[in-house]
């Protein structure tokens, strides 16, 4: 699974900045401080969408929703996150 995760990032083309633009859809933005992609395009990335929300959470690649090899069982990061996602939604 890793490395198709690998390749899937390494393959990855760039989604048009108006297809972006053109999201309707409530959305949240979710990223770890240290994670593959930086914070600073997360940032970017969620002000081209309009309305919306932003959380950079501390960790790398995974921590935030407990990805295997990334957090130790019974860690907190996955619970705030959703408890984030559920405020999110609830609004």
């Amino acid at each position: 699974m890793f490395d198709k995760d690998v390749q899937r990032m390494v393959n990855f083309k760039d989604i048009p900045e108006d297809d972006i633009k053109g999201i309707k859809a409530k959305a949240l933005v979710i990223v770890n401080d240290k994670d593959v992609i930086t914070a600073e395009h997360t940032v970017k990335i969620a002000r081209i969408i309009p309305n919306a929300g932003l959380v950079i959470l501390p960790g790398t690649h995974g921590t935030c929703i407990g990805e295997a090899g990334t957090t130790k069982k019974d860690s907190k990061p996955p619970l705030i996150t959703a408890g984030i996602i559920e405020d999110f939604l609830n609004e």
